[in-house]
């Protein structure tokens, strides 16, 4: 697996099961409707943990990473921040302790997602914001 199929099987999860949320996906930018709740995912790449002996193309690089998922939702004075909270809760649950597969890849090849970190970040101008953070790892054959 390369990090593009990684990010592609991340983002199809995602996608798949946020439904009719509007996402941003990997730093895109744009403007979202005027008090819809939405999420922007960021994926970002660690250090690797290794890489095993062998030749070139037979070689097994053991890839980490994290997705940051950044819930938005509109202030509601009524619930605070739980709007964003469960917005961030919900696409949390999509990946944390999951096998993602990547439907394009021609052999059969697993993102595997840890365990998400989710916690509220504050009130600004009329939003709540809450964030979700999923560390994954990925073998990539090198």
């Amino acid at each position: 697996m390369t990090p593009l199929q990684a990010y592609e099987a991340i983002n199809a999860a995602l996608v798949d099961g946020m439904g009719s949320t509007p996402i941003a996906l990997n730093d895109e930018r744009w403007r979202p409707a005027v008090g819809v709740a939405w999420i922007r995912v960021t994926i970002k790449s660690l250090a690797g943990r290794g890489l095993s002996l062998g030749s070139p193309g037979n070689r097994r690089a053991d890839r980490r990473g994290v997705v940051i998922v950044q819930a938005f939702a509109p202030l509601a004075t009524a619930d605070g921040i739980a709007a964003a909270m469960t917005l961030a809760q919900t696409a949390a649950a999509l990946l944390e302790g999951r096998d993602l597969d990547n439907p394009t890849a021609t052999a059969p090849i697993t993102v595997n997602c840890a365990q998400a970190d989710v916690g509220p970040v504050g009130i600004d101008r009329g939003w709540s914001q809450a964030n979700a953070e999923i560390p994954f790892s990925f073998v990539e054959i090198v």
